[in-house]
């Protein structure tokens, strides 16, 4: 599973600038929303600028956190160092849950947004 998750990380890459444009952005808008609710009369803008915010921090560590992870393919010989090893994968591991679980709750919140505005 890291693997996987380091090869999509490596493939996703590219996506670091506009993922930063996008979050400049929607960091903007919800404080202009928040600041001068006057400005823009559509307090709709709010939950989608949200949404996309938490998209593009999504996209800016996921390639941050998984581009250079260790080789786990061998393992070593002492002691202390196999508890090392064994920690630093179960890190990685939950690092991993968080973003899949991050992943599919804003796939489903997004899902939501998406039927909400088109009622």
């Amino acid at each position: 599973m890291l693997s996987l998750l380091q090869k999509i990380s490596h493939s996703i890459g590219y996506l670091k600038y506009p993922a930063l444009l996008l979050a400049a952005i929607s960091t903007a808008l919800i404080l202009t929303l928040l600041i001068r609710p006057s400005f823009i009369n559509d307090q709709g803008l709010l939950f989608p600028a949200i949404v996309i915010l938490i998209w593009s921090i999504l996209l800016l560590f996921f390639p941050a956190v998984y581009k250079d992870m260790p080789d786990f393919s061998d393992k070593p010989d002492g002691i202390l160092l196999k508890v090392k090893y064994y920690f630093y994968r179960l890190i990685y591991y939950l690092f991993a849950l968080f973003f899949i679980g991050l992943s599919l709750a804003l796939v489903l919140l997004t899902i939501k947004m998406i039927t909400l505005s088109f009622m």
